[in-house]
């Protein structure tokens, strides 16, 4: 049955809905205030390149991220302040574009089960360590079959990016890759996950997913050392990009999905904190970074250094913010700097 006629408006700074309908009051700047709220913010961005880096004597990165998190933070019982930790994309990968390093599905379920013990002991902290490579092997036949799928993939509708922006498929060119696929003597499926942990528990597993929207067929390839690497769409399950937590309200995306405006697209609505988690985005689009109209905070979680930066967004502009902090990280064979963030928003009240 039709139910437009009880359509309900929201107020986009506080969320609030006004339905004149229930006989419900105009919504005034009243009741706005009434439905926001000053939220204080501690926010450590780790900025290195994983492909290269390795963490000497841990046995996960996620544990030394939990070392950051405990040294970083000036309180982490102050349950006022929202903090967050986040490291870049591929975070877990040693050897970008081979298996060689990957986790496999059971494995990296098991990896996802360590990182919430440790996120259990340090508490009410989002941990967004980078993200994590997962590959399975299956059985090769000819990827021809797949290139051929490829003509028939949906992305996302360029009517759908705000005006100005422009971007182009990012694999369109092909040309040497199919004389591959004859090489090629194991096939892998790959994934790109990003998991995020807060106080002990898993608040959400997301898979990178562009360009496609609606097909199972896949992204990109690789080939190297005959091992071809194809990369294919999430489950609906794991499709999911925004999370809210302690009350903030987050949105993520991975690398060159920001081309594609995948979270403003797709997403349920502006996140108070919109989280790119990149390996070298080189560009961002303000158009794209989703944040409410009242304003809110994007940040860059880059491997390269001059790429990973802070934003205050508001109506479609951007602000760089400057860390309180920085420190360069140099030992075993691990370089990287942490910046750290002191900022205030007003956010909407939410009852979770």
């Amino acid at each position: 049955m039709a139910r437009s006629h009880l359509a309900m408006p929201i107020c986009p700074t506080c969320e609030a809905f006004f339905p004149t309908i229930l006989g419900l009051t105009n919504h005034t700047k009243t009741e706005c205030s009434r439905w926001t709220k000053s939220q204080s913010f501690e926010i450590v961005m780790l900025q290195c390149d994983g492909t290269k880096n390795k963490f000497g004597g841990c046995d996960l990165p996620i544990e030394a991220i939990a070392k950051l998190a405990k040294s970083c933070f000036k309180s982490l019982k102050d349950d006022s302040v929202f903090k967050m930790l986040l490291a870049p994309e591929f975070f877990f990968w040693n050897d970008l574009g081979s298996p060689k390093g990957a986790f496999s599905s059971k494995e990296v379920s098991q990896c996802f089960s360590t990182m919430a013990k440790v996120s259990a002991g340090v508490g009410k902290v989002l941990l967004v360590p980078g993200t994590v490579p997962v590959a399975d092997s299956f059985a090769f036949q000819d990827l021809k079959t797949h290139y051929k799928h490829l003509e028939g993939v949906k992305i996302m509708n360029k009517e759908l990016l705000p005006e100005g922006v422009a971007r182009e498929y990012l694999n369109e060119e092909w040309t040497g890759q199919l004389e591959y696929t004859s090489k090629a003597k194991k096939a892998f499926s790959y994934r790109n996950v990003l998991g995020g942990f807060y106080d002990g528990r898993k608040i959400i597993e997301y898979h990178k997913q562009i360009p496609y929207t609606s097909s199972s067929d896949f992204e990109y390839h690789w080939f190297l050392d005959e091992d071809a690497m194809v990369m294919g769409l999430p489950p609906i399950e794991n499709r999911r990009s925004s999370v809210v937590v302690g009350g903030v309200k987050l949105g993520f995306e991975i690398c060159a999905e920001h081309q594609y405006g995948t979270l403003m697209a797709f997403g349920d609505g502006p996140p108070d904190v919109h989280i790119l988690l990149a390996n070298s985005m080189e560009e961002y689009f303000d158009q794209l970074v989703y944040t409410p109209p009242a304003g809110g905070l994007f940040a860059h979680v880059d491997a390269k250094e001059e790429h990973c930066q802070l934003y205050y967004a508001k109506d479609g502009k951007l602000a760089l913010v400057k860390p309180k902090e920085t420190l360069v990280l140099k030992e075993k064979g691990f370089s990287g700097t942490i910046l750290y963030y002191e900022e205030k928003l007003r956010i909407p009240v939410r009852f979770v």
